[in-house]
């Protein structure tokens, strides 16, 4: 039983990784007027034609649908792509000392 339950752990955890981010294609999908989704940001929050919805940059998230803003990820976490709306921890034995909002360049950990 311990073997099987590793496995789903494992998959609930690539779940949960997976599912904290939004797609470029999610947001090609996306309808005119429709509210940006997390992960994503406008300068209206909305998907208007000539003002689409762009996705957070790598180190950034949005946890928060139709915002016009991504923030660094804080101190001890990261966000390793695109479009995240959650920052993950830093792996085992790296760190992240510095939070985002003080630097220039996006969080990373080593």
């Amino acid at each position: 039983m311990g073997r099987v339950t590793s496995v789903v752990n494992l998959v609930v955890l690539i779940s949960c990784v997976v599912s904290s981010k939004t797609t470029l294609e999610d947001l090609e999908n996306l309808p005119y007027d429709e509210i940006c989704p997390k992960g994503s940001w406008s300068f209206d929050g909305y998907n208007v034609e000539g003002d689409g919805c762009l996705l957070c940059l790598e180190g950034e998230y949005n946890d928060q649908e139709g915002w016009d803003i991504c923030e660094y990820c804080p101190a001890g976490t990261y966000a390793p792509g695109e479009g995240y709306w959650e920052c993950l921890k830093c792996p085992a034995g790296e760190v992240n000392s510095e939070d985002g909002n003080l630097g220039v360049t996006p969080p990373t950990c080593s």
